[in-house]
């Protein structure tokens, strides 16, 4: 039986790891926009009973990320990487929910400035942020590299390879094993346009 319901790229985000940890949920995300939802709670606390900066640093960061990174398109996954991020802490919060709005402000195809902003219940800014992200890999051709790249050819070379040529738009171009040492990691491949 067919599944007639739309699809919906939020529902569809699920957060992993650290993200999890927080606790933080991702409430409203669309183009150049993401809005996430965070019910305070003791562990988001310093010793001094109110909300980590390190939390506010977190969410900005997030939210920041997510408004630059949208696609309706199903089984298109977009994922970015910080390059620099500042933030300036501006009031407190003990309890409640805070809410971290952040927006794509311009960029590129693979870099973005996004700034974003946490208010809690009553509406007073808590936090305020910007920064500058990349964007460069989507899908699984970006996994396939990161997980493969100390290898330093043969098989695995190859299958890395054929997914850049054939299993994403950004990698068709040709490819050829290289080792190369940069620092403790040796990459494989070398892409030229």
């Amino acid at each position: 039986m067919p599944d007639d319901k739309p699809y919906d790229p939020l529902e569809s985000e699920t957060m992993r790891g650290f993200n999890v940890l927080l606790g933080y949920r991702l409430a409203e995300w669309r183009d150049d926009f993401a809005r996430l939802e965070l019910v305070l709670e003791a562990k988001h606390l310093n010793r001094s009973g109110v909300v980590h900066g390190g939390v506010l640093a977190t969410m900005l960061d997030v939210a920041l990320g997510y408004a630059g990174v949208f696609t309706a398109e199903q089984g298109r996954v977009r994922r970015v990487v910080t390059l620099s991020m500042t933030t300036s802490f501006l009031g407190q919060a003990k309890t409640g929910v805070l809410n971290c709005l952040a927006q794509r402000r311009g960029g590129g195809k693979t870099i973005f400035m996004a700034t974003g902003e946490i208010i809690d219940e009553a509406g007073q800014l808590i936090a305020l942020g910007e920064g500058t992200f990349q964007s460069p890999f989507e899908n699984s051709a970006y996994s396939a590299f990161r997980v493969d790249r100390r290898d330093i050819g043969g098989s695995k070379a190859e299958e890395i390879r054929q997914v850049h040529r054939d299993g994403d738009p950004l990698f068709r171009r040709a490819c050829r094993p290289q080792a190369i040492q940069t620092g403790v990691f040796k990459r494989t491949l070398s892409c030229e346009p």
